[in-house]
């Protein structure tokens, strides 16, 4: 099978979302499964210190990094939205890590229109205090799921 996990930062600093996804991926490529993560290579306010031109393997998963771009706040990367176009077909199941940030409404887009299915794991963003937060820019998101 192959599996696509979409997460819009996969930085160490950032805890639980990039930790939970490295090992759910790592586990399911262990299991014989064909895995990629495609991420963007933000890292706070600067970003990794990683390729973007070509795929890292990591314990077994291909880790796609991608370049972020303006306005950082959705973790925008136009240059994901284009790598999500072209790996969504050829997925089998695409996991989607959080939610209301642009990677998150591209690719379920794109699995819609693909006819691909999807996982949405919303990694605590529907916490009472962190759903209040930025309401306006939510609901944006919200008529996409």
């Amino acid at each position: 099978m192959r599996i696509l996990h979409v997460i819009s930062y996969f930085a160490p600093r950032y805890g639980g979302p990039p930790k939970a996804c490295r090992e759910m991926a790592g586990a399911v490529a262990r299991c014989g499964h064909e895995v990629s993560i495609y991420t963007t290579n933000r890292d706070g306010p600067d970003v990794l210190d990683v390729p973007t031109d070509h795929p890292v393997e990591e314990d077994g998963v291909m880790l796609h990094y991608f370049p972020i771009h303006a306005p950082r706040f959705w973790f925008t990367s136009w240059a994901l939205a284009a790598g999500l176009k072209r790996a969504i077909p050829e997925a089998d199941l695409v996991h989607i890590h959080s939610l209301y940030l642009f990677h998150n409404w591209m690719a379920a887009l794109l699995c819609w229109r693909y006819g691909v299915p999807y996982i949405v794991c919303p990694h605590g963003t529907l916490d009472p205090y962190l759903y209040r937060r930025h309401r306006w820019r939510k609901m944006i998101v919200e008529t996409m799921f």
